[in-house]
């Protein structure tokens, strides 16, 4: 009996899967909205072909449609945040819009690179060596070793290139030796802003 106590309780949110999106999104919950469609999504694929469970996946995919549009206005409109924000915003869209990938990253390391160059080292002439250091350290490379840290979250298997070309990188460039590999981040900063 508890077992189609909770295959009703499954079917009911399921059934009330739609109102619930757009309940998240009132609250501006998108991420918890996309979540819910994400969990869902594989059940409902494998059982589109009964109609009900058809128009629930056309109802969703509606609200995450808005979603989605009102996401890419933010980043169109120079979405301008913290790495957590900007990421999560990332993270969304890349669920909603499964075949913008590879726009999405260059967006991504675009974002970063904007960051990374607005970051001001500002005048070192009267500073010390470790102030010039802890400078270099927070304007350049903990936002760059982050920005390459949470990529292979977003992107596992995409956006070397991409890198690579937005901030100049070598060939040779690797996102894992850069995560560990200071020396050759610190040599890529005396590059890039010699």
């Amino acid at each position: 009996m508890d077992r189609l106590g909770g295959l009703i309780d499954k079917l009911g949110v399921l059934f009330d899967l739609s109102h619930r999106l757009r309940h998240a999104t009132q609250l501006e919950e998108i991420s918890q909205a996309v979540l819910l469609y994400k969990n869902a999504a594989p059940f409902l694929k494998a059982n589109s072909n009964f109609a009900s469970f058809a128009q629930i996946d056309m109802a969703c995919k509606e609200v995450l449609e808005s979603i989605g549009s009102r996401l890419r206005r933010q980043l169109d409109d120079g979405f301008i945040g913290n790495p957590v924000d900007f990421e999560s915003l990332i993270s969304a869209l890349l669920c909603i819009e499964e075949d913008a990938t590879a726009e999405l990253v260059k967006t991504y390391f675009d974002w970063y690179h904007n960051t990374i160059l607005s970051s001001t080292i500002g005048s070192t002439a009267n500073t010390s060596f470790e102030a010039h250091a802890k400078l270099v350290r927070e304007a350049f490379l903990d936002p760059m070793v982050l920005a390459i840290a949470r990529a292979d979250a977003l992107f596992p298997d995409e956006g070397t290139e991409e890198l690579k070309v937005i901030f100049s990188l070598p060939p040779s460039f690797s996102r894992r030796s850069w995560l560990t590999d200071h020396n050759t981040l610190l040599l890529f900063f005396a590059d890039y802003v010699g």
